[in-house]
């Protein structure tokens, strides 16, 4: 596959989940739209798929490797940051502590989603 093709595959898959996240993180903190449950169920879904060590989808090993080397550079340890995120959401603990944890997670998409994106360009 050229560079292009990576790349174009790395802004569709980091798009998706980013998405999913955010607009999760952004319902859960709206007094407004109460449909967040669903949302949470997929992020947390979505999450145990990524601290899954066995799992085969070649979607989420890319999210896993993108997620887990960002938390590396933060000096966290992923398989733990991970785990315990998963707890605190599917415990419904969603504090604005636990939301600013997935948004740590939302951070190394989006940082990898726009590299992808600026290399596609050409920039």
């Amino acid at each position: 596959m050229s560079k292009t093709g990576v790349n174009t595959n790395i802004v569709r898959v980091t798009g998706k989940y980013l998405d999913l996240i955010n607009d999760f993180i952004v319902s859960r903190r709206s007094s407004i739209d109460h449909h967040y449950r669903g949302k949470q169920e997929e992020v947390v879904s979505l999450l145990t798929k990524i601290t899954d060590d066995k799992n085969t989808d070649l979607p989420i090993q890319l999210l896993t490797v993108i997620i887990e080397r960002d938390l590396r550079e933060h000096k966290k340890r992923p398989k733990e940051f991970l785990l315990n995120l998963v707890r605190k959401l599917a415990s419904e603990e969603s504090s604005e502590e636990t939301l600013h944890e997935l948004e740590i997670v939302a951070s190394a998409l989006n940082n990898k989603h726009i590299e992808a994106l600026s290399k596609i360009k050409g920039e």
